[in-house]
Protein backbone atom coordinates (compact mmCIF):
# COMPACT_ATOMS: atom_id res chain seq x y z
CA UNK A 1 0.00 0.00 0.00
CA UNK A 2 2.72 2.24 0.63
CA UNK A 3 4.78 1.78 -2.67
CA UNK A 4 1.14 2.40 -4.77
CA UNK A 5 1.02 5.49 -2.42
CA UNK A 6 4.53 6.38 -3.41
CA UNK A 7 4.00 5.58 -6.90
CA UNK A 8 1.15 7.92 -7.32
CA UNK A 9 3.15 10.62 -5.75
CA UNK A 10 5.81 10.12 -7.84
CA UNK A 11 3.69 10.44 -10.77
CA UNK A 12 1.98 13.43 -9.80
CA UNK A 13 5.14 15.31 -9.13
CA UNK A 14 6.27 14.55 -12.84
CA UNK A 15 3.05 15.57 -14.03
CA UNK A 16 3.61 18.78 -12.44
CA UNK A 17 7.27 19.59 -13.47
CA UNK A 18 6.18 18.64 -17.39
CA UNK A 19 3.33 21.16 -17.33
CA UNK A 20 5.95 23.93 -15.53
CA UNK A 21 8.08 23.12 -18.54
CA UNK A 22 5.86 23.52 -21.33
CA UNK A 23 3.84 26.63 -19.99
CA UNK A 24 7.95 28.15 -20.15
CA UNK A 25 8.30 26.74 -23.72
CA UNK A 26 4.71 28.52 -24.74
CA UNK A 27 6.15 31.89 -22.86
CA UNK A 28 9.07 31.67 -25.36
CA UNK A 29 6.62 31.50 -28.44
CA UNK A 30 5.67 34.68 -30.32
CA UNK A 31 4.56 35.65 -33.64
CA UNK A 32 7.54 37.66 -34.11
CA UNK A 33 9.74 34.40 -33.60
CA UNK A 34 7.48 32.48 -36.03
CA UNK A 35 8.13 35.26 -38.70
CA UNK A 36 12.06 35.37 -37.81
CA UNK A 37 12.10 31.81 -38.59
CA UNK A 38 9.78 30.56 -40.93
CA UNK A 39 9.12 32.33 -44.43
CA UNK A 40 6.80 30.53 -46.85
CA UNK A 41 7.81 27.47 -46.04
CA UNK A 42 11.44 27.53 -45.15
CA UNK A 43 13.56 27.90 -41.56
CA UNK A 44 15.90 30.85 -41.57
CA UNK A 45 19.05 28.46 -42.25
CA UNK A 46 16.88 27.76 -45.39
CA UNK A 47 16.55 31.60 -46.94
CA UNK A 48 19.16 32.76 -49.26
CA UNK A 49 22.45 35.08 -47.96
CA UNK A 50 21.21 38.55 -46.94
CA UNK A 51 22.84 40.23 -49.94
CA UNK A 52 21.60 37.98 -52.36
CA UNK A 53 17.99 38.76 -54.03
CA UNK A 54 15.54 35.60 -54.10
CA UNK A 55 14.50 35.10 -58.03
CA UNK A 56 12.18 37.86 -59.33
CA UNK A 57 8.83 36.78 -59.30
CA UNK A 58 7.29 39.50 -61.74
CA UNK A 59 8.98 41.10 -64.46
CA UNK A 60 8.43 44.54 -63.03
CA UNK A 61 9.60 43.78 -59.16
CA UNK A 62 12.17 42.36 -57.25
CA UNK A 63 11.36 40.05 -54.43
CA UNK A 64 14.77 40.02 -51.91
CA UNK A 65 16.01 39.31 -49.04
CA UNK A 66 16.69 42.39 -46.70
CA UNK A 67 19.92 43.17 -45.24
CA UNK A 68 18.12 44.95 -42.38
CA UNK A 69 16.03 43.06 -39.12
CA UNK A 70 12.70 43.04 -38.85
CA UNK A 71 10.61 45.84 -37.66
CA UNK A 72 7.12 45.27 -37.09
CA UNK A 73 4.95 47.30 -35.75
CA UNK A 74 3.09 46.37 -32.53
CA UNK A 75 -0.27 46.01 -33.12
CA UNK A 76 -3.30 44.53 -31.66
CA UNK A 77 -5.05 41.42 -32.55
CA UNK A 78 -8.13 42.86 -33.42
CA UNK A 79 -6.20 45.71 -35.45
CA UNK A 80 -4.49 42.55 -37.28
CA UNK A 81 -7.81 40.55 -37.89
CA UNK A 82 -9.93 43.88 -39.24
CA UNK A 83 -6.72 44.96 -41.87
CA UNK A 84 -6.41 43.20 -44.87
CA UNK A 85 -3.44 43.28 -47.27
CA UNK A 86 -5.79 45.34 -49.78
CA UNK A 87 -6.34 47.99 -47.09
CA UNK A 88 -2.90 48.30 -45.81
CA UNK A 89 -1.56 48.77 -48.93
CA UNK A 90 -3.96 50.95 -50.59
CA UNK A 91 -3.89 53.52 -47.12
CA UNK A 92 -0.13 53.29 -47.46
CA UNK A 93 -0.25 54.90 -51.56
CA UNK A 94 -2.94 57.44 -50.15
CA UNK A 95 -1.09 58.46 -47.82
CA UNK A 96 1.95 58.59 -49.54
CA UNK A 97 4.46 55.95 -47.61
CA UNK A 98 7.38 54.76 -48.72
CA UNK A 99 7.38 51.80 -46.76
CA UNK A 100 5.31 49.57 -44.76
CA UNK A 101 5.62 45.76 -43.18
CA UNK A 102 2.88 43.52 -43.90
CA UNK A 103 4.46 40.62 -42.69
CA UNK A 104 1.53 40.45 -40.29
CA UNK A 105 -0.42 39.78 -43.65
CA UNK A 106 1.34 37.76 -46.15
CA UNK A 107 4.94 36.97 -47.04
CA UNK A 108 4.26 35.50 -50.26
CA UNK A 109 5.21 37.61 -52.94
CA UNK A 110 3.33 36.73 -55.56
CA UNK A 111 0.25 37.40 -53.42
CA UNK A 112 1.60 40.79 -52.08
CA UNK A 113 2.57 41.98 -55.56
CA UNK A 114 -0.92 40.98 -57.14
CA UNK A 115 -2.83 42.81 -54.07
CA UNK A 116 -0.71 45.88 -55.12
CA UNK A 117 -1.77 45.73 -58.54
CA UNK A 118 -5.17 45.48 -58.09
CA UNK A 119 -4.62 48.46 -55.85
CA UNK A 120 -3.33 50.57 -58.48
CA UNK A 121 -6.24 49.05 -61.25
CA UNK A 122 -9.10 50.08 -58.72
CA UNK A 123 -7.44 53.49 -57.36
CA UNK A 124 -6.25 55.53 -61.30
CA UNK A 125 -5.33 58.25 -58.96
CA UNK A 126 -2.44 56.95 -57.71
CA UNK A 127 0.09 58.00 -60.78
CA UNK A 128 2.80 58.30 -59.15
CA UNK A 129 4.01 54.91 -58.59
CA UNK A 130 6.67 53.60 -60.01
CA UNK A 131 7.49 50.23 -60.18
CA UNK A 132 10.96 50.23 -60.65
CA UNK A 133 12.63 50.67 -57.79
CA UNK A 134 9.92 49.52 -55.22
CA UNK A 135 11.11 46.12 -53.77
CA UNK A 136 9.48 43.51 -51.58
CA UNK A 137 11.85 41.46 -48.67
CA UNK A 138 11.33 38.23 -47.16
CA UNK A 139 11.21 39.94 -43.75
CA UNK A 140 7.84 41.33 -45.20
CA UNK A 141 9.21 44.63 -46.19
CA UNK A 142 7.59 46.60 -49.27
CA UNK A 143 9.00 49.03 -50.59
CA UNK A 144 7.50 52.08 -52.67
CA UNK A 145 8.65 54.39 -55.64
CA UNK A 146 7.29 57.65 -56.15
CA UNK A 147 7.95 60.12 -59.57
CA UNK A 148 7.79 62.86 -57.05
CA UNK A 149 9.71 63.88 -54.22
CA UNK A 150 7.90 64.22 -51.21
CA UNK A 151 7.88 67.98 -51.46
CA UNK A 152 5.88 67.51 -54.85
CA UNK A 153 3.54 64.67 -54.22
CA UNK A 154 1.14 66.42 -52.45
CA UNK A 155 0.99 68.90 -55.14
CA UNK A 156 0.20 67.21 -57.95
CA UNK A 157 -2.32 64.39 -56.10
CA UNK A 158 -3.87 68.05 -55.18
CA UNK A 159 -3.26 69.31 -58.71
CA UNK A 160 -5.51 65.56 -59.99
CA UNK A 161 -8.20 65.55 -57.31
CA UNK A 162 -9.20 69.37 -57.94
CA UNK A 163 -9.27 68.53 -62.03
CA UNK A 164 -11.44 65.99 -61.09
CA UNK A 165 -13.90 67.98 -59.21
CA UNK A 166 -13.70 70.77 -61.97
CA UNK A 167 -15.18 68.04 -64.31
CA UNK A 168 -17.69 66.60 -62.26
CA UNK A 169 -19.17 70.16 -62.06
CA UNK A 170 -19.19 71.06 -65.68
CA UNK A 171 -20.27 67.63 -66.87
CA UNK A 172 -22.92 66.12 -64.10
CA UNK A 173 -26.05 67.55 -63.02
CA UNK A 174 -28.36 66.36 -60.70
CA UNK A 175 -30.91 63.95 -62.05
CA UNK A 176 -28.97 62.56 -64.06
CA UNK A 177 -29.40 58.90 -65.53
CA UNK A 178 -26.36 56.81 -65.51
CA UNK A 179 -26.43 56.49 -69.00
CA UNK A 180 -26.17 60.81 -69.06
CA UNK A 181 -23.40 60.56 -66.81
CA UNK A 182 -21.63 58.16 -68.73
CA UNK A 183 -21.42 59.95 -72.46
CA UNK A 184 -20.94 63.09 -70.40
CA UNK A 185 -17.59 61.77 -68.84
CA UNK A 186 -16.49 60.10 -72.24
CA UNK A 187 -17.15 62.88 -74.05
CA UNK A 188 -15.08 64.85 -72.27
CA UNK A 189 -12.23 62.44 -72.07
CA UNK A 190 -12.29 62.09 -75.80
CA UNK A 191 -12.41 65.84 -76.45
CA UNK A 192 -9.78 66.80 -73.87
CA UNK A 193 -7.60 64.29 -74.57
CA UNK A 194 -5.26 63.80 -77.68
CA UNK A 195 -3.69 60.27 -78.48
CA UNK A 196 0.19 60.64 -77.73
CA UNK A 197 0.73 59.43 -81.47
CA UNK A 198 4.15 61.04 -81.96
CA UNK A 199 5.42 59.35 -78.65
CA UNK A 200 3.73 55.98 -79.84
CA UNK A 201 5.39 55.91 -83.65
CA UNK A 202 8.89 56.35 -82.04
CA UNK A 203 8.52 54.61 -78.70
CA UNK A 204 8.93 56.79 -77.02
CA UNK A 205 5.87 57.36 -74.75
CA UNK A 206 6.37 59.04 -71.13
CA UNK A 207 5.41 57.00 -68.35
CA UNK A 208 2.65 59.83 -67.25
CA UNK A 209 1.02 59.02 -70.93
CA UNK A 210 -0.20 55.92 -69.55
CA UNK A 211 -1.63 57.80 -66.13
CA UNK A 212 -5.19 59.42 -65.28
CA UNK A 213 -2.99 62.58 -64.85
CA UNK A 214 -1.61 62.19 -68.23
CA UNK A 215 -5.15 62.17 -69.53
CA UNK A 216 -6.73 64.53 -67.38
CA UNK A 217 -3.98 67.10 -66.79
CA UNK A 218 -1.45 67.07 -69.70
CA UNK A 219 -3.91 66.49 -72.26
CA UNK A 220 -2.20 63.70 -74.27
CA UNK A 221 -2.42 60.03 -73.58
CA UNK A 222 -2.06 56.72 -74.74
CA UNK A 223 -5.10 53.94 -74.23
CA UNK A 224 -3.94 53.23 -70.32
CA UNK A 225 -4.57 56.73 -69.64
CA UNK A 226 -8.08 57.15 -71.99
CA UNK A 227 -9.05 53.95 -69.12
CA UNK A 228 -7.82 55.31 -66.31
CA UNK A 229 -9.01 58.62 -66.63
CA UNK A 230 -12.55 56.87 -67.52
CA UNK A 231 -12.22 54.52 -64.34
CA UNK A 232 -11.86 57.28 -61.85
CA UNK A 233 -14.47 59.58 -63.18
CA UNK A 234 -16.81 56.32 -63.48
CA UNK A 235 -16.26 55.52 -59.53
CA UNK A 236 -16.46 59.36 -58.54
CA UNK A 237 -20.34 58.91 -59.77
CA UNK A 238 -21.18 55.56 -58.84
CA UNK A 239 -21.31 53.66 -61.78
CA UNK A 240 -18.62 50.39 -61.86
CA UNK A 241 -16.13 50.29 -64.38
CA UNK A 242 -13.14 47.65 -65.24
CA UNK A 243 -10.21 47.97 -66.27
CA UNK A 244 -9.90 45.14 -69.21
CA UNK A 245 -6.49 44.84 -70.55
CA UNK A 246 -6.02 42.49 -73.89
CA UNK A 247 -5.03 43.31 -77.79
CA UNK A 248 -5.62 45.66 -80.43
CA UNK A 249 -3.88 45.90 -83.79
CA UNK A 250 -0.82 43.07 -82.44
CA UNK A 251 -0.48 45.70 -79.66
CA UNK A 252 -1.56 45.72 -75.78
CA UNK A 253 -4.16 47.45 -74.97
CA UNK A 254 -6.97 48.51 -72.65
CA UNK A 255 -10.14 49.74 -72.13
CA UNK A 256 -12.75 49.62 -69.60
CA UNK A 257 -16.08 47.97 -68.80
CA UNK A 258 -19.11 49.04 -67.51
CA UNK A 259 -21.97 47.95 -65.69
CA UNK A 260 -25.14 49.99 -66.59
CA UNK A 261 -28.31 48.93 -65.03
CA UNK A 262 -27.45 45.79 -64.41
CA UNK A 263 -25.35 44.31 -67.64
CA UNK A 264 -21.98 45.01 -68.66
CA UNK A 265 -20.92 46.56 -71.46
CA UNK A 266 -17.46 47.76 -73.57
CA UNK A 267 -16.10 51.17 -74.11
CA UNK A 268 -13.18 52.18 -75.65
CA UNK A 269 -12.41 55.72 -74.98
CA UNK A 270 -9.11 55.74 -76.99
CA UNK A 271 -10.74 54.09 -80.23
CA UNK A 272 -13.45 56.73 -79.99
CA UNK A 273 -10.83 59.61 -80.37
CA UNK A 274 -9.75 60.22 -83.86
CA UNK A 275 -6.06 60.30 -84.81
CA UNK A 276 -4.48 62.63 -85.50
CA UNK A 277 -6.84 64.30 -82.73
CA UNK A 278 -9.83 66.25 -84.97
CA UNK A 279 -11.41 69.34 -82.67
CA UNK A 280 -14.38 68.99 -81.44
CA UNK A 281 -15.02 65.28 -83.05
CA UNK A 282 -16.02 61.94 -81.18
CA UNK A 283 -17.10 58.50 -82.57
CA UNK A 284 -19.31 56.16 -80.52
CA UNK A 285 -18.35 52.95 -82.25
CA UNK A 286 -17.11 51.62 -79.20
CA UNK A 287 -19.45 53.09 -76.83
CA UNK A 288 -21.34 50.55 -75.11
CA UNK A 289 -20.69 47.54 -77.31
CA UNK A 290 -21.62 43.97 -76.75
CA UNK A 291 -18.68 41.06 -76.29
CA UNK A 292 -19.88 39.73 -79.96
CA UNK A 293 -19.07 43.30 -81.27
CA UNK A 294 -15.65 43.70 -79.76
CA UNK A 295 -13.74 40.67 -80.63
CA UNK A 296 -14.04 41.08 -84.18
CA UNK A 297 -11.20 44.00 -83.60
CA UNK A 298 -10.07 43.47 -79.50
CA UNK A 299 -8.52 40.15 -78.30
CA UNK A 300 -8.97 39.89 -74.36
CA UNK A 301 -9.64 36.94 -71.99
CA UNK A 302 -13.17 36.85 -72.25
CA UNK A 303 -12.99 34.29 -69.12
CA UNK A 304 -11.59 37.12 -66.78
CA UNK A 305 -14.39 39.97 -67.08
CA UNK A 306 -18.11 39.33 -67.02
CA UNK A 307 -19.77 38.57 -70.13
CA UNK A 308 -21.11 41.84 -72.36
CA UNK A 309 -24.38 40.14 -74.45
CA UNK A 310 -27.08 43.24 -74.35
CA UNK A 311 -27.31 44.38 -77.57
CA UNK A 312 -29.38 47.58 -76.28
CA UNK A 313 -26.85 50.04 -77.41
CA UNK A 314 -26.58 48.74 -80.63
CA UNK A 315 -27.70 51.78 -82.59
CA UNK A 316 -24.09 53.77 -81.41
CA UNK A 317 -22.31 51.49 -83.29
CA UNK A 318 -23.99 52.72 -87.06
CA UNK A 319 -22.87 56.23 -86.93
CA UNK A 320 -19.87 57.58 -89.01
CA UNK A 321 -19.72 60.48 -87.73
CA UNK A 322 -21.75 62.22 -84.94
CA UNK A 323 -22.00 65.16 -82.70
CA UNK A 324 -23.97 65.11 -79.50
CA UNK A 325 -25.69 68.57 -78.14
CA UNK A 326 -27.54 67.59 -74.74
CA UNK A 327 -29.20 64.12 -74.78
CA UNK A 328 -29.65 64.46 -79.10
CA UNK A 329 -26.72 63.17 -81.22
CA UNK A 330 -27.07 63.98 -84.91
CA UNK A 331 -25.00 62.17 -87.25
CA UNK A 332 -24.33 60.20 -90.98
CA UNK A 333 -24.49 56.41 -91.48
CA UNK A 334 -22.27 57.45 -94.69
CA UNK A 335 -25.62 58.00 -96.31
CA UNK A 336 -27.71 59.80 -94.70
CA UNK A 337 -28.34 62.60 -91.84
CA UNK A 338 -30.21 61.24 -88.86
CA UNK A 339 -31.22 62.54 -85.37
CA UNK A 340 -31.95 60.50 -82.60
CA UNK A 341 -31.96 60.76 -78.26
CA UNK A 342 -29.35 58.93 -76.90
CA UNK A 343 -31.84 56.30 -75.29
CA UNK A 344 -32.59 55.17 -78.83
CA UNK A 345 -36.01 57.21 -78.76
CA UNK A 346 -36.77 59.61 -81.15
CA UNK A 347 -34.79 58.16 -84.23
CA UNK A 348 -35.61 60.31 -86.96
CA UNK A 349 -33.59 60.75 -90.56
CA UNK A 350 -33.40 64.63 -91.48
CA UNK A 351 -31.69 64.55 -95.02
CA UNK A 352 -30.22 62.36 -97.71
CA UNK A 353 -27.05 63.61 -97.51
CA UNK A 354 -23.75 61.93 -96.33
CA UNK A 355 -22.77 64.51 -93.51
CA UNK A 356 -19.15 64.55 -91.77
CA UNK A 357 -17.65 66.86 -89.41
CA UNK A 358 -20.94 67.99 -87.74
CA UNK A 359 -21.86 70.56 -86.05
CA UNK A 360 -24.95 71.99 -84.68
CA UNK A 361 -26.36 75.43 -83.92
CA UNK A 362 -29.78 76.53 -82.97
CA UNK A 363 -31.49 75.93 -85.91
CA UNK A 364 -29.28 74.70 -88.50
CA UNK A 365 -26.54 71.57 -88.46
CA UNK A 366 -23.35 72.51 -90.96
CA UNK A 367 -21.58 69.93 -92.30
CA UNK A 368 -19.05 68.05 -94.87
CA UNK A 369 -21.41 67.12 -97.59
CA UNK A 370 -19.51 63.59 -98.98
CA UNK A 371 -22.68 63.25 -101.39
CA UNK A 372 -21.31 66.62 -103.03
CA UNK A 373 -17.92 66.49 -103.05
CA UNK A 374 -17.25 67.69 -99.10
CA UNK A 375 -18.45 71.09 -99.51
CA UNK A 376 -19.77 73.21 -96.92
CA UNK A 377 -23.66 72.88 -96.42
CA UNK A 378 -26.25 73.62 -93.47
CA UNK A 379 -29.75 71.83 -93.05
CA UNK A 380 -32.62 73.12 -90.61
CA UNK A 381 -33.15 70.29 -87.81
CA UNK A 382 -36.59 69.37 -89.32
CA UNK A 383 -34.66 68.66 -92.33
CA UNK A 384 -36.04 71.63 -94.81
CA UNK A 385 -33.20 74.74 -95.91
CA UNK A 386 -30.33 72.77 -97.57
CA UNK A 387 -27.64 75.26 -98.78
CA UNK A 388 -24.65 74.98 -100.07
CA UNK A 389 -22.36 77.72 -98.36
CA UNK A 390 -19.11 77.28 -100.38
CA UNK A 391 -17.12 74.91 -102.97
CA UNK A 392 -14.62 74.23 -100.76
CA UNK A 393 -13.83 70.44 -99.83
CA UNK A 394 -13.99 71.42 -95.91
CA UNK A 395 -12.91 70.08 -92.98
CA UNK A 396 -12.44 70.16 -89.52
CA UNK A 397 -15.88 72.28 -88.83
CA UNK A 398 -16.35 73.97 -85.87
CA UNK A 399 -19.70 76.31 -84.89
CA UNK A 400 -17.89 79.60 -81.95
CA UNK A 401 -20.28 82.32 -81.00
CA UNK A 402 -21.88 82.62 -84.42
CA UNK A 403 -18.43 81.90 -86.66
CA UNK A 404 -18.31 78.72 -88.57
CA UNK A 405 -14.34 77.68 -88.50
CA UNK A 406 -13.37 75.02 -91.38
CA UNK A 407 -10.10 73.80 -93.02
CA UNK A 408 -9.99 73.81 -96.61
CA UNK A 409 -8.66 70.23 -97.61
CA UNK A 410 -6.46 72.25 -100.96
CA UNK A 411 -4.62 74.78 -99.12
CA UNK A 412 -5.10 73.36 -95.71
CA UNK A 413 -5.74 76.72 -94.61
CA UNK A 414 -7.91 77.68 -91.58
CA UNK A 415 -11.22 79.98 -92.84
CA UNK A 416 -14.45 81.10 -91.28
CA UNK A 417 -17.65 82.70 -92.14
CA UNK A 418 -20.42 84.06 -89.99
CA UNK A 419 -23.51 82.24 -89.60
CA UNK A 420 -26.72 83.59 -88.41
CA UNK A 421 -27.59 80.82 -85.77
Amino acid sequence: MRLFKYIVSLALVTMLLIFIFKVEDLREFSFENVLGTAINGQTADELPDQNEPVPQNRNINSYESSPQEQDVKEESVDQIIESTLYDVILNAFLEGKREINVAHLSLDSDEVFGVREQVLEDYPEIFYFEHTGSHFWTDGKLEFNYRYSEENLEQVRTELDEKVEDILKETIEPGMSDLQKIIELHDYVVLNTAYDYDNYLNGTVPDLSYTSYGALINGVAVCDGYTKAMNLLLREVGIESKYVVGEANGDGHSWNLINLDGEWYHLDATWNDPVPDQEGQVRYKYFLVTDDLLIRDHIWNRGDYPKATSDRFSYFQGMEHAKRIGDMIYYTDDEYLFSIHITGSDHRKISDVRAYNIAVGTDYIYFSNYSHGGHLFKVKKDGSGLTNLNSIHSEEIVLEDGILHYTDQSTMERKSIQVDD
